[in-house]
């Protein structure tokens, strides 16, 4: 008689489902030992990014006897550290999409994560200036860049509080010295930063969406705005470029999810101890990326955006995605 193997059972923890967070989310149940249910899946998406809200999801996690525990971003990574420590839970813990965790305080030291059964998928930090780079090069012509966030990533995410005074820093930089004005709008939610865009449309032309905001939850949104209006969608991630955004500059980040699934296949299927899988980073580069189709119609010139996206080396889509 042949016993059939039941599949491992994985948590996945994220506060959202889209942007960076969504194509972690697609690399893992791309992968092939979720495809040939080695490995069963289980979506957990936090209410925000508070310590309560993601301790409620870590503690609804525990009621089940899973395997493994994935989670993405920072805050799902420092919340159920706390729990699982808390619970007195031992059970193998990847962390994907943090630049580096010792500074963020997820541990001391690589032995510290070993010993709290932690191992993570890391990524290099965002290239500000270069990205405000290509958008000026891109649209030399530019006057006024406005820049939106919404609260929750800010006050919520466990980062440094002064992280987005950094990144209008970064870009103020650039922008300022080619006469371009940049201001920031933080809404206390995605709608209400919908509306205001829509009311303030007339006092910008160009419209960026930094890569680590939850922004990206409503660029399609953004995207039909800025083009009804005739302004330009700036994204941080290559996702929208492909669908609503003229231009910008910034990654796929499937191949996250990928690794950490790799990580979970050798730890949970060939029996590696977590001490021989070492923090990984994903050096998967940013790049330049533009859409002419949607560049007609957000206030660019196809052919010089083509041009300038070829100098540096970028994806060109010729059509929507």
């Amino acid at each position: 008689m042949v016993v059939e193997k039941r599949p491992y059972l994985i948590a996945l923890l994220s506060p959202v489902g889209m942007g960076m967070h969504g194509q972690v989310m697609n690399g893992v149940m791309s992968s092939s030992p979720v495809k040939n249910d080695t490995f069963r899946v289980y979506h957990f998406f936090s209410r925000g990014l508070s310590d309560q809200a993601i301790t409620q999801s870590v503690e609804q996690i525990l009621e089940a006897r899973f395997s493994l525990i994935i989670t993405i971003g920072l805050s799902c990574a420092l919340v159920a550290k706390k729990v699982l420590e808390q619970k007195k839970v031992n059970i193998p813990h990847i962390f994907v999409g943090i630049t580096d965790p010792f500074a963020y305080g997820l541990g001391e030291s690589p032995e510290d994560l070993i010993a709290h059964n932690m191992t993570g998928i890391l990524y290099n930090a965002y290239e500000t200036e270069k990205s405000v780079q290509f958008l000026c090069e891109s649209k030399p012509l530019m006057k006024s860049l406005l820049v939106v966030s919404e609260q929750i990533s800010l006050n919520g995410a466990h980062r440094r509080p002064d992280w987005i005074a950094e990144e209008l820093a970064a870009i103020k930089s650039v922008c300022e010295s080619k006469g371009v004005t940049v201001s920031h709008y933080a809404a206390p939610t995605l709608a209400e930063l919908y509306t205001y865009v829509e009311k303030n449309v007339d006092s910008f032309d160009t419209l960026m969406l930094p890569e680590g905001t939850t922004t990206f939850n409503i660029y399609e949104s953004l995207g039909d705005l800025c083009t009804k209006h005739k302004k330009t969608l700036f994204s941080g991630l290559i996702e929208p470029v492909a669908r609503s955004a003229a231009l910008g500059y910034g990654a796929s980040y499937e191949s996250m999810g990928e690794y950490a699934v790799e990580y979970a296949y050798k730890l949970l299927v060939e029996g590696v101890p977590l001490s021989k899988l070492p923090l990984f980073r994903d050096l998967k580069g940013r790049q330049a990326v533009v859409n002419t189709e949607v560049a007609r119609k957000q206030d660019l010139d196809p052919e010089h955006l083509e041009k300038v996206c070829r100098k540096w080396d970028g994806l060109i889509f010729r059509s929507l995605h």
